[in-house]
């Protein structure tokens, strides 16, 4: 988040206070200490490490001169990765140090200024925001505090606003009195001392805040570094939640938005939200406005919120969410290296409901019983993109030798796993799923397992994908079992375009119905009918869909649970609902949309949950999507034909 910056150790001031006996030609252990503070600053962690190491084994008399080995012991375990570690380093170091002693301010200024970057990192602002205030005490010079307090201000106006507010007031003071502050800084603070602003829902203060940071780094000109993107970005949203859209769109034709527009952030597939929740008092209006950077590796590198209504009980919660994102390689090569540096998103809460189960989710189970608990790799909370680095660099520890000969079935999960996972491209994904079912014959699995597999095959377009599923139905080994079969019949059911081959959905789902060895409530059967409910509804023929749909014994509530979804029929003309002035200054953007459709195929509560730039194309999208039309859905009651389903839009000019 912030730049720590390396300071000569005050222990060089003095000689260190050693006991040890050691033949005349060792390293003394001031000599040591230069050679681990040379390898920091040289970028050699591990030679520091062990350094500080061999300082640490010593026989310090010196509790103060311990510390301060211990504090630099921290910071080569900080930069090797080794957070848990280097944090207890810290934290004992501080508790012993002499804190009034002058000649060690800079070491309690650099512990706390780690110890303020590993909290802020793990989401714990409260007590980052008290690491960066310490850090800002013990700094030797006004840049370098005002550095820390900005560090403070960024995390507590998201944990105690009022606090955070009055810290800014101080910062920004500070920067505008004291002429050796460079316009950088200045325009760091005011930025900030917006933001707080912001927050406290005082938009017009926020504003005037914002604007003089924008004169500070020059106005409005075609320079985009992050500082000016950052000052404009605040300006625009200030001016949006002032209902001011003529500044919004100006400031924001100065952020970039016209020459990027954004969708490339939705190829990640598991872009998740979260719910809506008024136990945690999430709700659907609420909205967050969150930064982003993106590795390349399609990885998150950092996710900071900058605005939320709530500000204090929902921002942080929502930049959690996004720092598990993932993309793949070839999509975050498609996204400018500064638009990947810097994003930002509006963001509200989902009401998308767990994914209802699918006709192939009948043989989850099958895959997990087979596979036993030993041969499933846990993600637990890593990133799509974080965990395939994990399961391919340990594919590519066996070299040579073939990977997992001895565990054979962890081979097959391995495999499975990384064809799922978002950080790879279909083609990839289709490679490893290939490489999954190969070995899963190997073993001789369970025919229910080499469909589960075939069925998950991954395909970048509608009809391969179901030509693919066409092929499996008249496999053997897969025609024979009456559920698989089943399974296929209502897959290509839901992948078929109906209202074009409806002769042959309704002869592949009354096959199910009619098929004797499957019992006559089975859930397969059960979904059969309800899509022939549907179906028939969709051709005009309401006795029969009246009566398909009372042989499933269904609730009007249950059936949309186990139908599938409808399809988009219709959008209606959407050109003339490009807002004109952002057609004019060339912006573009992207939406996406949740929204519930009707029995009879109509919109109904659509709401933006994802938004770039933000408020940019808010207002038009609710419109477009209102304009939607889809199939018709058979329900006694007349009810919702689907719940929250989701669609993009996306705003592009001519090139």
């Amino acid at each position: 988040m912030l730049s720590i910056r390396l300071f000569k150790s005050s222990i060089l001031a003095f000689s260190l206070a050693i006991s040890v006996q050691a033949p005349a030609q060792a390293k003394t252990a001031q000599q040591i200490f230069d050679e681990g503070s040379t390898a920091l600053a040289e970028q050699r962690f591990d030679d520091a490490l062990k350094s500080f190491e061999n300082l640490d084994k010593m026989s310090i008399k010196d509790i103060n001169v311990q510390s301060s080995i211990r504090i630099r012991k921290g910071e080569a375990l900080a930069r090797l990765g080794r957070n848990l570690e280097a944090q207890n380093n810290f934290i004992t170091a501080l508790e012993q140090i002499d804190q009034t002693l002058p000649n060690f301010a800079a070491d309690i200024f650099l512990a706390n200024k780690y110890l303020g970057e590993m909290a802020y990192n793990r989401y714990d602002y409260p007590a980052a925001g008290e690491y960066y205030l310490k850090a800002a005490d013990f700094a030797d010079r006004p840049a370098v505090k005002l550095n820390s307090m900005a560090g403070a201000i960024a995390v507590l106006m998201f944990v105690d606003t009022n606090r955070a507010l009055e810290i800014a007031k101080q910062a920004d003071e500070i920067s505008q009195s004291d002429k050796s502050i460079d316009k950088d800084i200045r325009a760091q603070t005011s930025m900030l001392l917006g933001r707080a602003y912001l927050n406290m829902q005082e938009f017009a203060q926020a504003r005037r805040h914002f604007g003089k940071a924008v004169t500070l780094l020059g106005g409005l000109t075609q320079s985009s570094y992050i500082n000016d993107i950052q000052a404009r970005s605040d300006y625009a949203t200030a001016s949006a939640l002032l209902d001011d859209p003529e500044k919004m769109r100006q400031y924001l034709s100065f952020t970039g938005a016209g020459r990027f527009e954004g969708s490339a952030f939705l190829k990640a597939s598991d872009v998740s939200l979260p719910a809506c929740d008024p136990a945690k008092d999430i709700f659907p209006d609420d909205v967050v406005i969150v930064e982003l950077g993106i590795s390349s590796n399609g990885t998150v590198t950092y996710s900071r919120p900058i605005y939320s209504n709530k500000p204090q009980k929902i921002a942080v919660i929502f930049a959690q969410a996004v720092k598990n994102w993932s993309w793949t390689v070839d999509e975050v090569a498609t996204i400018d290296p500064f638009y990947r540096a810097l994003t930002r998103l509006e963001l509200r809460c989902t009401q998308e409901t767990p994914p209802q189960p699918t006709p192939r989710s009948f043989l989850a189970d099958n895959l997990v019983k087979w596979l036993g608990k030993e041969n499933i790799e846990p993600q637990n909370d890593l990133s799509d993109a974080a965990f395939a680095l994990k399961l391919t660099k340990e594919l590519a520890s066996f070299g040579e030798q073939k990977p997992y000969a001895k565990q054979p079935k962890k081979g097959v999960f391995t495999w499975y796993a990384l064809s799922k996972n978002a950080a790879f491209a279909y083609n990839k994904q289709a490679e490893f799923l290939d490489l999954a079912i190969e070995r899963a014959r190997e073993v001789s699995a369970p025919v229910e397992v080499l469909a589960f597999l075939q069925l998950h095959k991954p395909f970048d377009d509608r009809d391969s994908g179901l030509e693919h599923l066409k092929r499996l139905r008249v496999q053997p080994e897969f025609e024979e079992d009456a559920i698989i079969r089943a399974i296929l019949n209502l897959t290509i059911n839901d992948s078929e375009k109906r209202g074009k081959n409806s002769e042959y959905v309704i002869g592949l789902l009354q096959e199910v119905i009619d098929d004797t060895r499957l019992q006559e409530r089975h859930p397969l059967k059960i979904g059969a009918q309800v899509r022939l409910a549907s179906l028939y509804q969709q051709l005009g023929a309401e006795d029969y869909a009246r009566t398909a749909f009372q042989a499933t014994g269904l609730s009007a509530g249950q059936c949309a649970a186990v139908d599938s979804r409808p399809k988009l029929q219709s959008t209606g003309s959407l050109s003339s609902l490009y807002p004109n002035d952002m057609l004019r200054m060339s912006i573009t953007g992207f939406t996406k949309a949740e929204y519930d459709i009707t029995a009879d195929g109509k919109v109904v509560n659509e709401r933006i949950v994802m938004a770039y730039p933000p408020f940019g194309f808010t207002k038009a999208s609710e419109k477009i999507i209102a304009k939607g039309t889809y199939e018709k859905s058979y329900r006694p009651d007349g009810g919702l034909g689907c719940s929250t389903a989701t669609n993009v839009i996306r705003f592009k000019t001519p090139r």
